[in-house]
């Protein structure tokens, strides 16, 4: 249902600009909560766009330069550019036709020793078959980075998309299902990755980088 602008969206924007705090103000604090719940995790960090919270969680898992990150062979380039971002390797694999989402199989075959992170894209509000992948990473110590622009709010194998791995990404774009003309959050339960996320946001130097084989996705399985 399209959501009709009326005077409570208009006051609450002058509210913000009167504020004089535009970046991590009280709208920005009460958004990461409430979005947090509705997620069922303990953090969210909201940024600009989806692409800069995918960077945010690649560089916070671990990911630089010698590194490589797995991501769909179809999915939008902005993936792509965000592993760039880090100066690191994207591994585009085949995607699953029955779900356009990454095929375990190929992610398998796909991973070497220096693959720090796989981005499972849930496209086109599908949903992306995340146990055997989820079973790969914590056999192979590889970060999961959900890409879940698509597939606000969805559920599947009795957990909400976005908590299955060690972070999870939103993008709020105009194309997307939950839309505000742009926006994006990066989504954990994991203290010391939204830690040292909420650090870049604010460009400055984290304290502690996860380092490969720490606070990976195995913690957070039921």
């Amino acid at each position: 249902m399209l959501h009709e602008i009326d005077g409570t969206d208009e006051d609450h924007l002058a509210g913000v600009l009167r504020s004089g705090v535009w970046s991590a103000g009280d709208a920005t604090k009460s958004f990461e909560t409430e979005f947090a719940e509705f997620c069922g995790v303990r953090y969210c960090l909201l940024v600009e766009n989806g692409t800069s919270a995918l960077e945010l969680a690649l560089q916070a898992v671990g990911v630089g330069p010698g590194t490589e990150v797995i991501i769909p062979g179809m999915t939008w380039p902005s993936v792509a550019a965000a592993v760039l971002q880090c100066n690191a390797i994207p591994v585009p694999v085949d995607v699953d036709l029955s779900t356009f989402a990454l095929s375990a199989s190929a992610v398998e075959t796909a991973a070497t020793s220096r693959t720090r992170a796989i981005v499972p894209t849930h496209l086109f509000s599908s949903q992306a078959d995340l146990p055997p992948i989820i079973e790969l990473a914590q056999r192979r110590k590889i970060a999961v980075i959900e890409d879940c622009a698509h597939v606000p709010g969805a559920r599947r194998f009795g957990k909400t998309l976005g908590t299955f791995g060690d972070a999870a990404i939103f993008s709020f774009n105009q194309k997307k299902l939950l839309a505000c003309g742009e926006g994006g959050c990066l989504v954990t339960n994991n203290t010391q990755l939204f830690e040292t996320a909420a650090a870049l946001r604010h460009f400055d130097a984290p304290t502690k980088l996860l380092v490969p084989g720490t606070h990976l996705a195995s913690e957070f399985q039921a």
